[in-house]
């Protein structure tokens, strides 16, 4: 290969890596995670129920993650089945065992995850919730 078709090839291939970059941070630009995260939150806190602990959302460079504890009177059985029936329906159950639930949303080429942890048997209940988005 000539020393002016392989400077070629590495062009393009910068530009293209430059551009998919930039693509990928409008992407994920445009979904406003903020607001996903609030109408999660309001949604995963059953009535009576209270949170605390809620932490700032995190940036790293392709994900963005926010965390809280709810605490209920719930059971964790009760508490389970009422996420799956207050979670909207984009968000599917990824996995689940007895003390943890983990909902997933495939949105474009990001995924969004709310993980749930039971922290503590109780009555009260207490539950760690994590919402993030990564983008791919």
């Amino acid at each position: 290969m000539t020393p002016t078709r392989r400077a070629l090839v590495l062009l393009i291939v910068a530009v293209t890596g430059v551009l998919g970059f930039v693509m990928l941070v409008r992407h994920f630009g445009r979904f406003d995670f903020r607001r996903e995260a609030r109408r999660i939150h309001k949604i995963t806190t059953p009535a009576g129920g209270e949170v605390a602990d809620l932490s700032d959302p995190q940036r790293e460079a392709f994900s963005i993650e926010v965390s809280w504890t709810v605490k209920t009177q719930l059971e964790w059985k009760d508490y389970t089945a009422f996420l799956k029936q207050e979670v909207p329906r984009e968000y599917r159950v990824f996995s689940e065992d007895d003390r943890h639930i983990q909902f997933m949303r495939i949105l474009g080429t990001d995924t969004l995850f709310l993980s749930v942890e039971r922290l503590s048997d109780g009555p009260p209940l207490r539950a760690r919730l994590n919402f993030s988005g990564h983008a791919s």
